[in-house]
Formats: C-alpha cells, structure tokens, sequence
C-alpha cells in the first residue's frame, strides 16, 4: 500500500509522523475533557463525558442569564417608580409649600402602608 503523503511503499517517516499528530490529537483530547469537567461539580455522571458536561454548562449560562434579565427589569421597574415618586414629591413641594417630601423616607412610608394593606406586614 502507498504512502498518501509521498507515495512510497509503506512509508515509515509518514508513519511516525502520523503516529506523533495521533498522540498529539488524543493529549489535546483529554486535555478538553478535564477542562469541561472543571466546569461542572465533578461528578462521575460528568466524567469522560463532554456531551454532557457541555449541556450542564449551556444549562447554568442560560440561567444565569435569565436571572440578570430578572435583575435589570426590576431595576427598571424600581427606577421607574422613583422617578414617580421623585415627580410627585416635587409637586407637592410646587403646589403645598408648607408639606415636605423626601423620595426615600416617603418611598419607605409607601411601602409599609402598601404592606398593611395588602397583609404583607
């Protein structure tokens, strides 16, 4: 049989060759497969089992990202809400002068009342 590479008669260069890029393939190979599994908690059920590891990995990622999408509508929400509340304080300071009206302490009277009402105390 001939050489691919040369085309020679059995071909023992091309041979070595092809042996050292084997063992070379199967090093990088393990070298993945360990850096999967320290990514999941390193259980047997993820030991020699990319596939999975992997699937573990996507699995957290997708929810760590639905929590920060979580985190930022409430911070909208929130935000939201103190611009209400920082608008309405600064009416009451336009149209009763006497009344005074802190965002943060109201905010936090509004809430507890909130509370009473809804039984949340």
């Amino acid at each position: 049989m001939n050489c691919q590479d040369c085309n020679k008669l059995n071909c023992f260069d091309c041979a070595v060759e092809l042996r050292g890029k084997l063992e070379q393939t199967k090093a990088e190979n393990r070298t993945l497969k360990k850096s999967f599994e320290e990514f999941t908690p390193g259980g047997s059920e993820f030991s020699n089992d990319p596939g999975r590891c992997i699937l573990w990995i996507k699995d957290r990622l997708s929810s760590l990202n639905e929590q920060v999408k979580g985190r930022k509508k409430a911070e909208s929400e929130l935000s939201t809400t103190k611009k209400a509340l920082e608008l309405a304080c600064k009416y009451i300071r336009e149209y009763s002068p006497g009344l005074i009206c802190e965002p943060v302490r109201d905010m936090a009277y509004f809430l507890r009342q909130a509370a009473e009402i809804g039984g949340d105390k």
